[in-house]
């Protein structure tokens, strides 16, 4: 124990013989900590905004559909006892909000131009408290339960369709079942701009009885979107709610599973940070054993005296790894704060992505998401690193020759 005491207190020493290239080592190796703690953040923010906007717009963190139906997209690929489900979800733990919809392809049509949408029939209310489609409303009002010929139309679409919030436009549909076409006038209540550009172009909701009216499909849905207490509960396959509800005729997905391509997204980015940290700490790496073999070169004429004095290479190589381990905790230091900072300023003022479109999403602010691991994983990987790199120079100080230390006179 005692050994370890001296070299360590010989290696703080050491270190702070030469305070301003200990500084500038530390940190710009606490640089590097900074730049990967605030690109993990950056990361978790960007996947924060992606799920939110995906689960909160429109999709609910869970859905339960026709065992067919997203394979079809086919108006009579409705729910399977639909009722019990309903009876079922308003005594079910764990389910903060559900909203039943009924889906269907259709054409809507204006004064001046003829448009493809899917038609979409939710319950105004339960609707409000699963999407957000409220809060995104440009001009109008939100569809209401007494007022059944109301709609609401994505900002594009109306701009298409040439069309304003009291304009009259025409719905038409194909019924499933007997292949009827059904035609119904609607009033524009409302139009709305969310994050998403599909649903901006291409959606219009209407109340869920005249949609479930006009395919002929009254009593049924085709989906329906829930929102969990904990939406950690969508993100757990062994979850009880999707083998409950996945009955014959009926399939129950999370998020991940409606939306593979956003999970390989988040994958994607996992492994860029890997590639990014790894490109930091090589260049970190560098910038150490630079240091370390400038001080081994200034101090060869010491470690001379020390094997002269009969001090074994086993306590010049730890000699070494100490001061290097010196080093990296003031990098630790250095950079967590600097990090922290950092990430924090940007978690309230956020970074604007105004106008840039990604996977389908019109990207907004992106504030970055502090997490407890961005302190405990990258601040201990780059103690283990930075020691396990200073064996080279330490290898090589220890096995420095007599006659080559006292070549060099003091």
């Amino acid at each position: 124990m005692k050994i370890f005491l001296l070299i360590f207190k010989l290696a703080r020493r050491n270190i702070l013989r030469n305070k301003k290239r200990s500084f500038i080592t530390s940190l710009s190796v606490g640089l590097g900590l900074a730049v990967i703690i605030f690109t993990d953040a950056m990361t978790a923010g960007f996947e924060n905004y992606m799920r939110n906007s995906a689960t909160t717009i429109i999709s609910g963190e869970a859905q339960i559909h026709g065992e067919k139906f997203l394979e079809t997209m086919q108006a009579e690929d409705t729910l399977t006892g639909y009722k019990e489900i309903i009876e079922k979800l308003e005594e079910y733990p764990g389910i903060a909000h559900y909203s039943p919809r009924v889906i269907s392809s259709a054409t809507v049509s204006s004064a001046s131009d003829v448009k493809y949408i899917m038609l979409l029939g939710v319950d105004p209310e339960k609707e409000k408290e699963l999407s957000v489609f409220d809060n995104y409303m440009t001009e109008g009002v939100y569809l209401s339960s007494e007022n059944s010929l109301g709609i609401l139309i994505g900002k594009n679409l109306a701009e298409n369709l040439g069309v304003d919030s009291g304009s009259k436009i025409v719905i038409t549909v194909a019924q499933p079942f007997t292949g009827q076409i059904y035609q119904e006038m609607f009033r524009v209540s409302g139009v709305f701009e969310t994050d998403m550009a599909d649903l901006n172009k291409s959606v219009a909701l209407v109340n869920i009885e005249k949609a479930s009216e006009m395919l002929g499909i009254e009593g049924s849905a085709h989906e329906i979107a829930v929102r969990f207490k904990n939406p950690l509960y969508a993100e757990n396959p062994d979850n009880p709610f999707f083998r409950d509800f996945s009955v014959p005729g009926n399939k129950a997905l999370g998020w991940k599973e409606l939306y593979p391509e956003m999970t390989a997204i988040f994958n994607l980015s996992k492994i860029s940070i890997a590639i990014v940290g790894f490109i930091i700490f090589f260049i970190i790496s560098l910038g150490i054993i630079n240091t370390m073999f400038m001080s081994i070169y200034d101090r060869i004429f010491e470690f001379g005296i020390l094997r002269a004095i009969g001090a074994k290479r086993s306590f010049i190589f730890m000699l070494i790894a100490a001061e290097a381990l010196f080093i990296c905790l003031w990098s630790v230091f250095f950079g967590s704060i600097i990090g922290f900072l950092v990430t924090y300023i940007f978690s309230i003022t956020g970074i604007d992505y105004k106008g840039i479109e990604y996977q389908n999403v019109l990207l907004r602010a992106i504030y970055p998401s502090i997490k407890m691991h961005q302190f405990i994983f990258y601040p201990v990987f780059l103690l283990f690193f930075s020691v396990l790199i200073s064996f080279y120079p330490a290898f090589y100080a220890s096995g420095i020759s007599l006659t080559k230390a006292f070549k060099k006179t003091l």
